[in-house]
C-alpha cells in the first residue's frame, strides 16, 4: 500500500486536494484513477521521503479528464 498527497494540476490551491490517500500500488504518469466518482489522469509522481518516518511518501499530481 502507498500513502500519497494528491494535488490537482489545474488548481490554485497551495496544499494537497487529498491528504494521505492510500493506493494499492504507486500509479505512474498516464494512469487513470477515479477519486470520489471523478476521473483523473496521473500527470506526475514524485517520491517524497521523510526523515521523520510518518506521513505521505508520494506527491501525485492529477489532471481532470
Amino acid at each position: 500500500m502507498v500513502d500519497a498527497n494528491v494535488f490537482l494540476a489545474d488548481s490554485n490551491e497551495v496544499g494537497p486536494k487529498f491528504k494521505n490517500m492510500h493506493f494499492g500500488f504507486a500509479p505512474i504518469p498516464g494512469d487513470n484513477v477515479e477519486i470520489e466518482g471523478k476521473a483523473y489522469s496521473v500527470s506526475s509522481v514524485i517520491h517524497t521521503p521523510s526523515i521523520y518516518g510518518a506521513g505521505a511518501k508520494l506527491k501525485i499530481t492529477l489532471r481532470a479528464k
